[in-house]
C-alpha cells in the first residue's frame, strides 16, 4: 500500500495524487525522508518556547534562593545570650527594622538597614548609623560590634 509523500493520501497505481496533485513516482524512501524533515521542523518550532520557559524557571529559582538564602536576616530575632537583658530585633523586607531592649530600662529604636557582604548597616534617628559584622548560621544570627562584643540571636518562629 502506498501513500502520497506530500499529503498522506492512500494511492493505488496513480501517477499523480488525486488529492494534492503530487507526482506519485516518489518512492517510499522519499516519503520517509520527508517525514523526518517534517518531524525535525516540528521539533524545532518548540525550541524557542522551551528556552523561554527554562529562562523564566531559572529566574524564579534564583529569586527564591536569593530571598530565602542563609544570609537573609529578614524576620524576628531574640537575643540568646546575657548581653543586657533581653534584646529583640525584627528586620522587614522593606529595609526597615525595630530593635527593642528590655534591660535596666526599656529602650526601643527603629530605622533603616542595609546589608553589604557581611556588614549590617543600621541607621536610626536615635543612634545614628551603626555598622556591625554579621554572620548567619541556620537559625542563629551573630552580630559583632567593632569592639568585638557579640550578640547571638535566634530566629523566632
Amino acid at each position: 500500500m502506498a501513500y502520497c509523500g506530500n499529503c498522506g493520501t492512500r494511492l493505488e497505481n496513480e501517477k499523480f495524487c488525486p488529492n494534492c496533485g503530487m507526482a506519485c513516482r516518489a518512492s517510499a524512501e522519499k516519503s520517509v525522508v520527508r517525514t523526518r524533515i517534517q518531524m525535525a521542523a516540528e521539533k524545532n518550532q518548540w525550541t524557542p518556547a522551551i528556552i523561554t520557559i527554562s529562562a523564566i524557571m531559572l529566574v524564579i529559582i534564583l529569586i527564591l534562593v536569593y530571598t530565602s538564602g542563609s544570609n537573609t536576616i529578614v524576620g524576628r530575632w531574640k537575643a540568646g545570650n546575657d548581653y543586657s537583658g533581653s534584646e529583640n530585633v525584627e528586620f522587614f523586607r522593606d529595609g526597615t527594622f525595630t530593635w527593642t531592649s528590655y534591660g535596666y530600662s526599656m529602650d526601643s529604636f527603629s530605622g533603616k538597614y542595609s546589608v553589604q557582604g557581611n556588614v549590617l548597616n543600621m541607621e536610626s534617628p536615635s543612634y545614628g548609623t551603626l555598622s556591625l559584622n554579621f554572620k548567619r548560621d541556620g537559625d542563629t544570627l551573630i552580630l559583632e560590634s567593632a569592639g568585638g562584643d557579640s550578640i547571638y540571636f535566634h530566629k523566632v518562629r
